[in-house]
C-alpha cells in the first residue's frame, strides 16, 4: 500500500510540474526587454521590438534633418521607453536622405552591425551640428578639391573630414571595413532604393511616420505622434 501511495504521489508531482512552471514562463515573457531585439527588415530599415506588437511605428529619417535630431532626443526615447520596451509597439527606422551628405551618412551608418543601428543613428543625430559645421567650415578651395573626386572616394573623404568615421568606429565599424563599405556603389544604390520606397508611400519630408502601414499626415514630432499611439 505504501509503495502504491508513493507511485501515485510521484505521478501527481510529474503531472503538476508543467502547471507549476507555466506562470514563471509567462512572467518571464512579460518582463522581456524588447529594446534588445533589433533586426533588419525587407524594406531596408531596422526594427526594434516585438515583431507581433499591436503598434508598428516606422520613422523615415534624414541624418542632416534638425527635426529628426530633435525627435531622436525627445520623442524616440519616450516611444522606446513607454511602448517598445514592454512589447506594445515596434519601432523601425528607414533612411530617407534629403541631400547627398545625408545619403553618405546613411550609407556609413549601415556599415555598422545590425545591433548598433539605433545607437549609431542617435549618435549621428546628436552630433549633427558638429559634423555639419565641419563641412561648412571648409574653404572654397577645399570644397572645389572635394568635388573633383569620384563619388566613391568623395563619400570616404567626407566621412573623414566631418569625423563621422570616428562615430562609426565607436559603433563597430573598423577602419578596414569603413572604406570598402562606404565606397561601395551598391550600398549607395541601396540607400536610393530605400528612399524611393518611402516616396511610393507618400513620404516627402522627415521625420515622417507610418503606423501599422499607414502614413500619418502632418505628424512630424512626438507631440503629434504620441496621441495616435495612446488611442490604439
Amino acid at each position: 500500500m505504501k509503495r502504491a501511495f508513493a507511485l501515485v504521489a510521484a505521478a501527481a508531482a510529474v503531472l503538476a510540474a508543467p502547471i507549476a512552471f507555466a506562470p514563471d514562463s509567462a512572467a518571464a515573457q512579460a518582463r522581456r526587454d524588447w529594446t534588445r531585439t533589433i533586426v533588419a527588415t525587407p524594406e531596408g530599415g531596422f526594427r526594434m521590438g516585438n515583431p507581433a506588437a499591436r503598434l508598428k511605428v516606422v520613422e523615415f529619417v534624414s541624418l542632416t534633418c534638425p527635426h529628426c535630431r530633435d525627435f531622436a532626443a525627445t520623442g524616440a526615447r519616450q516611444l522606446v521607453d513607454r511602448y517598445v520596451r514592454t512589447g506594445a509597439a515596434s519601432f523601425e527606422i528607414r533612411a530617407f536622405p534629403l541631400d547627398p551628405v545625408a545619403a553618405m551618412a546613411a550609407q556609413l551608418a549601415r556599415c555598422a552591425p545590425v545591433s548598433q543601428q539605433f545607437a549609431i543613428n542617435d549618435a549621428m543625430l546628436a552630433a549633427q551640428d558638429q559634423w555639419i559645421g565641419r563641412l561648412r567650415a571648409l574653404s572654397n578651395e577645399q570644397m572645389s578639391a572635394l568635388q573633383q573626386l569620384p563619388e566613391p572616394e568623395l563619400r570616404v573623404r567626407l566621412a573623414s573630414v566631418m569625423q563621422l568615421d570616428a562615430i562609426a568606429a565607436r559603433h563597430g565599424v573598423t577602419a578596414a571595413r569603413l572604406r570598402p563599405c562606404l565606397a561601395d556603389e551598391a550600398g549607395a544604390q541601396r540607400i536610393a532604393a530605400i528612399r524611393a520606397g518611402g516616396e511610393r508611400l507618400g513620404v516627402s519630408g522627415t521625420p515622417s511616420f507610418l503606423i501599422n502601414g499607414r502614413l500619418q499626415d502632418h505628424v512630424h514630432d512626438w507631440t503629434a505622434l504620441e496621441p495616435l499611439l495612446r488611442g490604439r
